[in-house]
């Protein structure tokens, strides 16, 4: 008889337990006893799908270019940063033996289009940094070496003249950010003493192969 009443005793307390847990916490009492998940379950999110944050794109680290080589034809120049002229024009380097890199343009590698000037000649009428440009051909290597001491190498794809006064001349600006192109610029023509300039410039185009 006592045994019976301490086991009614013993349920009454358990029911009670559980009517108290789940009013007071609005949880199962169960819900403590079951086995705790697995640490790698916490890298769950709340659709239950797996989650972690090496899952995120790594995006790729680009930088402005230092030297430039064109062994087709014995170009090898260091290149500073360059930027605009007072009248909008893309300002050469003032040392006529370095190549200048737009810095509104593309990095080295990256999409879009790396803008790369540089003299063809001195004020003596010596060959510049550019001096042997007009001999690229399409199909020659162009590499290109970061501050990082990366080398990008891009293929020529195009190589031609446009006038000064081509109302189109700016086209040669334009960026694809699909893809990672350079341009490379420098005198060509005849001079203009008048102008104190040649009458056109020399286009390289190239795209990125690595």
């Amino acid at each position: 008889m006592i045994k019976r009443l301490l086991v009614i005793i013993l349920l009454a307390t358990v029911l009670f337990s559980v009517v108290y847990y789940y009013l007071r916490f609005g949880t199962p009492f169960w819900y403590f006893f079951q086995r705790v998940r697995p640490e790698q379950d916490a890298d769950k999110d709340v659709l239950g799908e797996e989650y972690s944050v090496f899952t995120e794109e790594v995006k790729p680290v680009y930088d402005k270019p230092v030297k430039l080589l064109i062994e087709s034809v014995g170009i090898s120049v260091d290149v500073i940063e360059v930027g605009l002229e007072n009248d909008g024009a893309l300002e050469a380097p003032k040392d006529w033996f370095v190549s200048g890199w737009y810095t509104q343009g593309a990095l080295v590698g990256a999409p879009g289009n790396l803008i790369i000037d540089g003299h063809y000649d001195t004020n003596r009428g010596t060959p510049a940094a550019f001096w042997q440009l007009k001999n690229v051909k399409t199909g020659d290597i162009v590499s290109v070496h970061d501050s990082l001491g990366r080398v990008f190498r891009y293929e020529v794809k195009e190589v031609f003249y446009i006038d000064i006064n081509d109302p189109n001349r700016l086209q040669i600006f334009k960026s694809n950010e699909k893809t990672s192109s350079i341009t490379l610029i420098t005198c060509g023509g005849i001079w203009l003493p008048g102008n104190y300039t040649y009458s056109q410039r020399l286009i390289v185009k190239g795209e990125l192969i690595q």
